[in-house]
């Protein structure tokens, strides 16, 4: 069957030559030197300075990315595409699971991967390589597609891109991304939630003469949002948290649970020279424990280095 995800997130390098990347329910290793391109909800592209390198897409059940789908495309470019069984070495990589592998060559350029679907949780997945004339393809996509993991069993997903990491509920769902040079913005919602994280680099320049009060104040103040001075978990950091709202009605929406709470916390990570951020709106019962538990499953993924660039349009 297809393997389930490790359970706790790892932010630290374990000194291999791949790292670890992980969005939407996927996780696999890639060469450090990938980084992404394009990221969207369910497709991943990755690259080697400015040459594609890998494209993952993936879907559940029959709704996911079929082979045939791509060989269309590549007909219509007046490509030749062939599909096969897969190779040994690819089907015990990829153990648990179902499929076909397939090349084409279209315009210029060349590709190949698979199609395979997972035995136990049904998720398909397309995954194809750019860079099959590059010395040791075939053993990186060997060991690219063996670390496939596309289901997880204790209710969470991890995210884990570009110099970023964060562990959350499964009910969390990406409501979009941007990634900028110096800032990444990470949204997600879940039911009566709306969760932001942000990465800020390099921290060092960012706050020359200001504090992280004043640079939580200007970059995301408003909204009736007072940030203060904070040390949590060793780390400088700034807070902010609305007063509630009182009167009959408001106590009564606190007792039912229909109130939502917001918290914002801005912290400086001086060894990585990154300023992180988490930014949760959500029901008023056992809020600070959900938003603690956020906060403390976002970190920095040492093992990327410098801090990454943002993908391609």
């Amino acid at each position: 069957m297809g393997r389930a995800h490790p359970g706790a997130m790892t932010v630290v390098s374990d000194g291999s030559d791949f790292r670890q990347v992980a969005w939407g329910g996927v996780e696999f290793a890639v060469p450090r030197e990938w980084e992404p391109r394009q990221v969207d909800a369910r497709r991943l592209v990755l690259g080697r300075g400015t040459d594609p390198a890998l494209e993952l897409k993936w879907g559940a059940g029959p709704t996911g990315p079929p082979v045939k789908r791509l060989a269309r495309a590549i007909h219509q470019r007046s490509g030749a595409f062939r599909d096969y069984p897969l190779p040994p070495e690819w089907q015990r990589a990829l153990r648990g699971r179902e499929g076909r592998a397939f090349e084409w060559t279209a315009g210029g350029a060349s590709a190949g991967g698979a199609c395979v679907r997972c035995c136990r949780c049904g998720r398909v997945c397309l995954i194809q390589f750019f860079d099959r004339d590059a010395p040791g393809w075939s053993e990186r996509a060997v060991r690219v597609l063996a670390s496939l993991a596309d289901h997880r069993d204790d209710g969470r997903t991890r995210w884990r891109l570009f110099d970023v990491a964060v562990d959350l509920p499964q009910a969390f769902q990406t409501g979009g991304s941007r990634f900028h040079a110096g800032r990444f913005e990470l949204r997600f919602q879940a039911p009566r939630r709306r969760l932001t994280l942000w990465r800020w680099a390099p921290a060092g320049a960012l706050l020359q003469g200001q504090d992280l009060v004043r640079f939580a104040a200007a970059t995301l103040g408003g909204a009736g949002l007072r940030f203060e001075s904070a040390v949590v978990e060793g780390s400088a950091a700034a807070v902010a948290a609305p007063s509630a709202r009182g009167g009959i009605g408001a106590r009564f929406a606190e007792r039912v649970g229909w109130a939502r709470r917001r918290a914002v916390r801005v912290w400086h990570l001086v060894a990585a020279n990154r300023i992180l951020g988490v930014d949760l709106l959500g029901p008023s019962r056992e809020f600070m424990s959900e938003f603690e538990e956020i906060c403390g499953r976002y970190g920095v993924d040492e093992s990327t280095g410098a801090p990454g660039t943002a993908p391609g349009a």
